[in-house]
């Protein structure tokens, strides 16, 4: 399936800054919806709003890394982070749902539910959805 040119331009712009395989990660999962391309996704989204002064890469990071103690992300690079994927992926996050993820595999395992679900309700992902800020 081909992505109409207004969707390629949302997600490049969603994802500004972040690498080249994010990107491309983005744009294949947006024809695909395969979810192997989830978490290249979703590192590359964290890995842009990390603080100055970090590695900057999650590559090989532990599974079980806190987001905010572990990692180093900050509650304003999470919510960034959040409102990316939420654009990317065609999900919702409220915030009541993002108070229970802890560690990146809480992240990954929430965010693979959520494409789950939203498969089984027949939606393809692609409605813009409302951001976390929004909520």
């Amino acid at each position: 399936m081909s992505i109409p040119d207004s969707r390629r331009q949302e997600i490049t712009s969603a994802l500004k800054r972040c690498s080249e395989e994010t990107v491309a990660a983005a744009l294949r999962f947006q024809e695909t919806r395969d979810p192997a391309d989830v978490p290249t996704i979703v590192y590359g989204v964290l890995e842009r709003e990390l603080p100055e002064g970090s590695s900057g890469k999650l590559a090989g990071t532990p599974g079980s890394s806190r987001l905010i103690e572990g990692i180093g992300m900050d509650s304003l690079g999470l919510m960034e982070a959040v409102m990316s994927v939420e654009e990317v992926l065609g999900i919702t996050i409220d915030n009541s749902e993002l108070r229970k993820i802890a560690t990146l595999d809480d992240l990954n395992g929430f965010i693979r539910e959520k494409l789950e679900s939203a498969g089984r309700n027949g939606s393809d992902g692609t409605d813009a959805a409302p951001t976390a800020a929004s909520q």
